[in-house]
Order: structure tokens, then sequence, then C-alpha cells
């Protein structure tokens, strides 16, 4: 069996063959460079030696919200339809938010693609999972265990995806200097501005901005700095923005009572050296649930195509469902 996965976001358009459970092919593509994902598609297609490959199912992960397997990529202005896609192709095509394809990637992940960062170490599997990431956005989604409060049990395979748009809640400053931020960003973009507007990478050069009064750098060179201490500003930046990362999944935690958070996308892996203790600290800074929130394990994806691996999975069930369906009507 032939899998054709992707993983769209905002940036990045990733691509992958698998045969069965091995990854044959994969190819790179910066979203903004075309505005026809089918070209992306059919480029990648033909560039695989293998010509006569039939694909069984392709599952695309998008960064957007999927309404009758229908999508507007918010970050790049693409809209996509499955059933459009899929007679411009040639095969079935299937369309799942990226962060339902991060949070299975999560439900199968191996221990070493995942590195403990804080609280205890074993995984609770009767307890939500809460997954949240920044990149070009900010995304988040739950697992739920199928055998949720089960404590007979102690692991499940069986995961219940939730995704949300919680990256689109509105931003709550607790101090004096995140106040002062937001009415900066709420006189450019007026009043309701969401945490994705600061947990992404637009966020920190804004943060950047604030704090420079003015100076314009891009996010992967605030990090750099951060990381080699040779801008106290980039480091002040950096420190607020990992404060503001661990307050919200504090709060995607407390709001789903999950045991487990788990820390994916495309910045949370290039700042690791920089993530502890502050993000530790301000996850736990929510007062009378503080002792509530020591028991929850924290853990950073360091799968390096979690989205890629996510899509993956949800292929192979939408392919075995597709094939469960048919036999029933055989019989």
């Amino acid at each position: 069996m032939y899998f054709l996965v992707g993983d769209i976001g905002g940036t990045n358009c990733r691509l992958a063959l698998y045969e069965n459970e091995n990854q044959i092919a994969q190819m790179h593509y910066q979203s903004r460079f075309d505005s026809n994902l089918t070209h992306y598609i059919q480029d990648f297609l033909q560039s695989i030696p293998q010509s006569q490959i039939k694909i069984d199912q392709c599952c695309l992960a998008v960064a957007g919200p999927i309404d009758n397997q229908s999508t507007h990529l918010t970050n790049v202005g693409w809209t996509l339809d499955a059933k459009a896609l899929s007679k411009d192709l040639g095969f079935d095509v299937h369309l799942i938010n990226d962060f339902y394809a991060q949070a299975l990637a999560v439900s199968i992940l191996k221990p070493h693609q995942r590195l403990h960062l804080a609280g205890p170490k074993d995984l609770n599997h009767t307890q939500p999972w809460a997954i949240l990431g920044m990149g070009t956005g900010l995304g988040e989604a739950l697992l739920i265990p199928t055998n949720l409060n089960d404590h007979q049990a102690s692991v499940t395979n069986e995961w219940i995806v939730v995704p949300t748009e919680g990256g689109h809640c509105r931003f709550a400053p607790k101090d004096q200097l995140s106040f002062e931020f937001l009415c900066s960003l709420q006189a450019r973009f007026g009043h309701h501005i969401s945490i994705e507007r600061l947990l992404s990478g637009q966020g920190i050069v804004d943060l950047y901005a604030f704090l420079s009064k003015g100076i314009q750098k891009p996010a992967h060179e605030i990090t750099h700095l951060a990381l080699t201490k040779s801008d106290t500003i980039a480091q002040k930046c950096m420190d607020i923005i990992i404060s503001y990362y661990g307050d919200e999944a504090a709060n995607l935690s407390l709001k789903s009572k999950s045991k487990a958070v788990f820390l994916s996308g495309g910045i949370s892996p290039k700042i690791l050296p920089l993530l502890m203790p502050i993000f530790e600290e301000a996850f736990l800074d929510k007062g009378r649930y503080r002792s509530l929130l020591t028991q929850t394990s924290i853990y950073l994806v360091t799968e390096e195509n979690p989205g890629i691996l996510g899509a993956w999975q949800q292929a192979r069930l939408v392919y075995l469902k597709k094939s469960s369906s048919s036999l029933k009507k055989l019989s």
C-alpha cells in the first residue's frame, strides 16, 4: 500500500510517500511560492523514480480549521477542498487539521522521539494529553484516551483526537510590561489580540521591536542572538515569550484536565536550551492549582516531522476503515 501524505503549514509544505509504514521519499517546498498545492504534489510524484506507483490513500495535514473536508489556510491564503483535489490528482484525498496530525503523532511516538522536561516521567494513559506548539502560528489539540478514568488500565492504543483553534483565544497580560505590549498591538490590529499573535514567529519579531523601540529583526536572528547570549534585548524577548508559552500550556492543561503536555511545532525544538526553568515556572504559576500542575508531565516532541507522521497515521486509518466498509458490503 502506498500513502501520500503532507504537512501544509503557513511557511513550509512537506510531502512524503510511504510504502506501508516505511517512508520512501520526501520533499520540502515553500508554501508561498505557488498558489496551487496541486502543482507541488504533481511535481513531487513526478520526481519519484517508480512512476507506476498507485496511491492508495492521501492525507494532508493543513494549517486551518476543517469544515466538510474543505479549509482556508489562515496564514497562506489558500482554499483547499478534498473533492476538488481528489478530482485533479486522480486519487482519494483526505484533509485534517495540522494539529490533529500533531496529536495523532504524539499518540504513537516512541520514547526516543520525545524528551522529558518536567513533571512525572511516567505518562498517565488514562487521562487527556494536551499538545501545543509555536510556528507560523500557535496550534493546540487534545488527545482523549478511550479508557478515560479507567484506573485499572495502564496503556491505551486508542485515542480520540480533539482539534482546537485555541490559539485564537484572547491574550491576557499579567504584568505592566505585557499590558503595554498588548496596547501597542491593539493600536495596530484592533481590540482582539489572540495568544497566537504573540506565540509565533511574528510574535517574537513584534515583541523584540517593542522592547528595542522599533528595531526590526527576523525571528530566527532573535532566537540565535538569545541562544548565543549576544543581545540582552533578544534574551529578554525570548524569556518573555517562553513565559507566555508556559502560561498558555497551563491554561490548556487546566481546561482539559490533562496529565501530560507535549510541546511541538517548528520553534519549540530550536529554543530548547532557553525553555527551562522559565517555561516550568510560568506553567506552575497558577495560584491554588500549582500543586495540581506539578503532577503534569511536560515533554518536548523531538520527532523531526510530527505532522508527516500524524498524516501517515490518519491515511492508514482512513484506508483501513474504507477497506473494512468494502468487506462488510461484500459480505
